[in-house]
């Protein structure tokens, strides 16, 4: 995530996501304005360690801007993005369950972004649109409330049970 200073700074250096409308034919996304390069490559103790490029802007509010990583093999300096990409889900291999140690280090950023800080988010892999391979069986937990109310339920009618059976 870059910082931006409100919606009238539009960074130019992280351009927009405009893309070819026939990607599904042709087999690859092509961007226009691709914006300054990033390379990052994300190393783990479970023995991830690949290089990631930086696609245009793809999400942006008021004080922040996203560019998405994929794997480097998927986005190429013709600023192609093979489609459909290998893994959204987990772009370049799944982690294993737990807790990660992640390294990331900056392997070639554009000039116009030297120094600059930025936040790295590595999301859940359990969403609601869609769920990283092997965690298919939590697809459920997104309906705790339900089961919440069900068990609240269940305990109100055990503790009415057992004050029936403790009044006689």
């Amino acid at each position: 995530m870059f910082n931006r200073r409100g919606w009238q700074d539009k960074r130019p250096e992280l351009d927009s996501y405009q893309h070819n409308a026939d990607f599904r034919e042709r087999g690859y996304l092509e961007f226009k304005q691709p914006g300054e390069p990033i390379t990052v490559r994300v190393t783990s103790t479970a023995g991830l360690d690949r290089e990631f490029d930086a696609l245009p802007v793809n999400s942006h509010n008021g004080t922040t801007m996203g560019r998405a990583l994929v794997p480097t093999e998927n986005y190429n300096s013709t600023h192609r993005l093979v489609w459909p990409p290998e893994s959204v889900a987990v772009p370049g291999g799944a982690l294993p369950s737990g807790v990660s140690d992640l390294t990331i280090s900056v392997v070639d950023v554009g000039q116009t972004l030297v120094g600059e800080n930025i936040t790295v988010i590595v999301g859940a892999p359990v969403k609601l649109k869609r769920v990283a391979p092997g965690y298919d069986w939590l697809w459920w937990l997104h309906f705790w409330p339900v089961f919440a109310t069900l068990l609240a339920i269940y305990c109100c009618v055990l503790c009415w049970r057992s004050y029936l059976a403790a009044r006689k």
